[in-house]
């Protein structure tokens, strides 16, 4: 009998030992997370500071024009290509802060060593990054009641140059108007629609919200200021035939204007197009993720596809892609790796837009190497 009745005992010591062992493991991840839930929004709310004192400087004393010819390999007053014909280098994630002590002590001690080092870089604020020859950026954003941010994951990652996407047009406006004969910038925007249990507030991607965007995009930049699908578009049906024909304006028609592109999202893009099916009234080009000019995904949007996204470089793809009229966004590196056959597929293909984490210039990751489109150049020729 006595040993009948001990074994409730056994089993009930066992059992409160593993609920105390996953009390305090929850107890620990809970303050963790509280403590990172409350230093994001230091994060954010510092980062806001700093830009908007920064924005605040650039307009009372923009900085000093900068010589476009020092970034470009050809001579850009000799020279009028379409600029379907220019190469230009892009900053991934460019608005991006190194992680904060907080978080990157846990990153460095809870991730695996993998893992964490792509988490390690930081570029500069988009000023300096135009002022050092970068002529395309990936702005990713968020959206809560109604207002735009930009920063990488809520909560975890979220140190940004430019966390309010309004000051950040802004700052780029004016950069855009001290120079005015600038080689046209790109800026790729990446909706991030963030796991609920990250952000319970966050805006969902309706057309509302797209239209919000457009319209921010459109305000802000002028109608001066942007090239636009209407503007590829000109007399001919629709976006496929302009392409057909490659219609794409001149390097002269371009200078000092900004190319906005939606990045291609489910549930993103075709509620985008849906705003307006021709396309000649928005602001943003929807992009397509594609990788090759026989993929369906082409086939599915070829009546609005102008800007090709194809993450990894295949040389025969992309090149088959721009004879067809597209301008492509390929990747020369990715994730803090620079594997030499990535990029030299990317540099050897025909893409327009060539992204890298590696740009002259950058804070983190330390070292001597960078990435450039030759001879130290941002900006270059292409012909095909």
């Amino acid at each position: 009998m006595s040993r009948e009745k001990t074994k409730p005992r056994k089993i009930s010591r066992v059992f409160k030992a593993v609920a105390v062992i996953f009390a305090a493991v929850l107890t620990v991840a809970a303050g963790i997370a509280g403590g990172a839930v409350g230093l994001s929004y230091g994060v954010i709310a510092k980062d806001l500071d700093e830009q908007v004192r920064r924005v605040a400087e650039l307009e009372a004393n923009p900085s000093a024009p900068v010589n476009e010819a020092d970034f470009a390999d050809f001579d850009l007053s000799a020279q009028n290509p379409k600029i379907n014909r220019i190469r230009v280098l892009n900053t991934h994630n460019s608005y991006r802060k190194r992680l904060t002590q907080y978080i990157d002590f846990f990153a460095g001690n809870f991730l695996p060593k993998s893992v964490y080092e792509e988490l390690v870089y930081e570029h500069g604020a988009l000023t300096d990054q135009l002022n050092s020859g970068i002529r395309s950026f990936e702005l990713d954003l968020h959206s809560k009641n109604g207002k735009f941010s930009v920063y990488h994951i809520s909560k975890i990652d979220c140190g940004s140059f430019a966390p309010d996407f309004g000051l950040a047009l802004k700052e780029l406006k004016i950069w855009s108007d001290n120079n005015p004969g600038h080689v046209p910038v790109t800026i790729l925007l990446e909706y991030k629609n963030d796991p609920a249990f990250l952000d319970l507030f966050a805006d969902k991607p309706d057309s509302a919200m797209l239209s919000r965007l457009n319209d921010a995009v459109a305000t802000a930049m002028g109608e001066e200021k942007l090239v636009t699908p209407a503007d590829v578009i000109g007399g001919y049906a629709d976006m496929q035939s302009a392409i057909a024909a490659e219609n794409w304006p001149t390097l002269n028609d371009a200078k000092g204007k900004f190319v906005f592109l939606l990045h291609y999202g489910d549930g993103v893009t075709d509620k985008y197009i849906g705003l307006d099916k021709s396309l000649k009234s928005l602001a943003l080009f929807p992009t397509v993720y594609a990788d090759s000019a026989s993929d369906k995904r082409i086939d599915e949007y070829r009546e609005y596809a102008s800007y090709i996204l194809c993450n990894t470089p295949d040389a025969d793809g992309i090149n088959a892609l721009v004879s067809a009229g597209y301008i492509v966004r390929t990747r020369a590196d990715a994730d803090m790796r620079k594997p030499e056959a990535q990029r030299t597929a990317a540099l050897s293909s025909l893409a327009q837009i060539i992204t890298t984490d590696y740009e002259k210039g950058r804070a983190l990751p330390a070292g001597d190497y960078y990435l450039d489109l030759g001879n130290g150049k941002t900006v270059s020729l292409l012909t095909f």
